[in-house]
């Protein structure tokens, strides 16, 4: 029964990922729309600050870090809600801007 399970899922996946694609993030009006939206928008920003950073074991650390306090900070206020992963999201982003702008800038506070 689990093998069919898993198999089911299998089929359903180009179906899912297809419908991911046809976002237009320029008109997104559902939340399940704009929480894909924030999704892209975290992938580039991740992109982006992982070029920066230049070191693979450094970004999954800082990565592992944000993503804690994201996580429970969007689960404090947000916990059960559609609109969840779209703050939590957010946050990444956030914690994202300010590590680049006060640790890849040569900020002193950042040794």
């Amino acid at each position: 029964m689990k093998y069919i399970f898993i198999f089911l899922c299998f089929l359903k996946m180009p179906l899912e990922a297809e419908s991911f694609k046809e976002v237009n993030c320029n008109s997104a009006n559902t939340q399940y729309e704009m929480n894909i939206c924030s999704s892209r928008n975290l992938y580039k920003n991740d992109s982006d600050l992982k070029k920066e950073i230049g070191n693979e074991v450094i970004f999954q650390k800082w990565v592992i870090g944000r993503e804690a306090i994201c996580e429970y900070y969007s689960g404090k206020y947000f916990d059960g809600g559609s609109i969840r992963p779209m703050m939590q999201n957010g946050c990444n982003i956030r914690l994202n801007s300010e590590a680049k702008r006060f640790c890849l800038t040569g900020d002193p506070q950042c040794g």
